[in-house]
């Protein structure tokens, strides 16, 4: 059985690890990284050989770009009346949302 401690990896508050266990080892590993584009993928890159080490392969990678919310857009459309919209918008059209890498890994078969 492989403790929480064993699977602790530095990671920010916002990221999430879970993990399916099928006897007594997680069979497959998911961790979604949310942040920017570049530090996601080098977060991805530094961890990869940790669970490769431990018998994990990569079996899927996903990246979904971050949006606004439509309140914000509406919000910011309402504003433009008072003038801050401008300025909203524009910050929206040049600030993006982090995005989510999600990685799902997988035990590497000892056939």
């Amino acid at each position: 059985m492989v403790s929480s401690e064993e699977w602790e990896v530095s990671r920010p508050s916002d990221e999430a690890l879970v993990a399916v266990e099928l006897e007594g080892e997680p069979a497959i590993v998911v961790r979604l990284y949310r942040a920017s584009h570049r530090e996601a993928f080098e977060t991805f890159g530094r961890e990869a050989p940790i669970f490769e080490d431990r018998g994990y392969v990569v079996d899927s990678v996903t990246w979904a770009p971050g949006e606004w919310d439509s309140a914000t857009a509406i919000l910011a459309t309402l504003l433009i009346l008072v003038g801050i919209g401008i300025l909203m918008i524009a910050y929206m059209l040049v600030a993006k949302p982090p995005g989510t890498l999600v990685v799902i890994f997988g035990r590497a078969s000892t056939t």
